[in-house]
Parts: C-alpha cells; sequence; structure tokens
C-alpha cells in the first residue's frame, strides 16, 4: 500500500498487495472496504496491522460497519480487531452478520479452520462498537461496549499459535502483528485506533495512537 489516500494511517502494514480503493481516510477514520474474503483467503487484502512489540499491551478502536444495505443484509460478515500472525494462524474480535443477526464475533483460526467461533447477538441494529484486545503474554482477552461498562466476549488462555513455534506448517519468520480488519462485502469505519503497553516501565507516555 502507498499510503497516499491514508495520511498517518500509511504507517501500517498489510499482508500482501493491497488494492488500491480498499483503504481510504475520511475525516480522521480509516475506512476499509471489504473485498468479500476472510483472513485465512490468499485473496484476502482488507487488513492493517502493526508489529506486535510487547508481551503485554491493548488494542482498542471504535469500529462501525455499513452493511450495503438489503443486498447484503443476510450474508455473513465481520470486521473489527485481530491478533495476526498469518493467514494460517490469527484470532478476531468484531462486529458481525450471521443469518441476517448482528453481533459480536470472536473466533480464533489455528491450521486449517476456526477452533473457536463465539457469536454474541446484538438487540441494536446499528452496527457500531467500541471493541478492546488485552493482552498479557499468550493469554488475550477480548472486550466490547456499546454503552456503559465493557462486557468480555471471550478469553483465549492459550494463543500460543501466533509465534513462530506456535505451528509447524511452511515457512513462519513475520512476528506476530495486532490490527484491523474487514471480512465481507461491507465497509468499515475505524476511529480512536490505539496501541497501549500495559507492562510498567517500558514507555515513558504508556501508548502509541495511530489516527
Amino acid at each position: 500500500q502507498d499510503g497516499k489516500n491514508l495520511g498517518i494511517w500509511s504507517r501500517w502494514w498489510t499482508v500482501r498487495g493491497a488494492a488500491s480503493d480498499g483503504f481510504e481516510e475520511q475525516g480522521g477514520e480509516l475506512v476499509i472496504h471489504g473485498n468479500g474474503r476472510d483472513l485465512h483467503h490468499l485473496g484476502f487484502s482488507t487488513l492493517l496491522v502493526r508489529p506486535q512489540e510487547e508481551f503485554c499491551f491493548e488494542i482498542s478502536a471504535g469500529v462501525a460497519i455499513e452493511d450495503g444495505g438489503k443486498k447484503e443484509r443476510n450474508k455473513d460478515w465481520d470486521g473489527g480487531l485481530t491478533c495476526y500472525y498469518d493467514e494460517n494462524s490469527y484470532l478476531k474480535l468484531g462486529l458481525a452478520c450471521r443469518g441476517g443477526q448482528p453481533g459480536i464475533l470472536a473466533a480464533e483460526y489455528v491450521d486449517q479452520g476456526y477452533v473457536t467461533e463465539r457469536f454474541l447477538p446484538l438487540g441494536m441494529e446499528c452496527c457500531r462498537a467500541e471493541l478492546k484486545i488485552v493482552t498479557e503474554h499468550l493469554r488475550r482477552a477480548l472486550y466490547y461496549r456499546q454503552e456503559g461498562e465493557w462486557q468480555q466476549a471471550a478469553v483465549f488462555e492459550n494463543t500460543a499459535y501466533l509465534s513462530s513455534e506456535g505451528l509447524n506448517k511452511g515457512k513462519r519468520f513475520t512476528g506476530a502483528t495486532a490490527g484491523i480488519y474487514v471480512n465481507g462485502q461491507v465497509t468499515g469505519r475505524f476511529s480512536a485506533v490505539e496501541i497501549r503497553c500495559t507492562e510498567a516501565g517500558l514507555w515513558q507516555d504508556g501508548k502509541k495512537q495511530y489516527n
């Protein structure tokens, strides 16, 4: 990605060649246009990540999904946060639609398929929420909030698959990353994306904000 439409967001990485019209910046928000593919598909390109630099950190963002109206309303899609190693190993926390029902999706993909998928239906039709993943070494706690207090979507206790030694499959040398994604023929809007170190003494200000 050449970053010409992204401004400050151009400091993020894509995992493979990104379509020039897949990303844009609008009023301080990053807009990602999904291409209908999930993170494990070779044609998937609507993902932006930063390298994981600490063992203990949080990534959070405001996320809104535009589903394209009636044409896409009954199709499955999701978009939000991810901890990503490669197309063979990642987890994701996102706003989602399954069978026409909006909700929150927490999922782990390892080797050749999803080993965990938890879908929490939401009563509100508006597809907007704050999302957060809290990392403590191999443990990932996933949270969402639409209003009021944070709600826990899932806890993944052992995410060793997000390391070079965690899965014996091909060449694994890229390192763990964290970022944002969209899966499906939908548009995701991301605001206030922040990666914050939670281990005392590593950073003076404790956080890095990317928008």
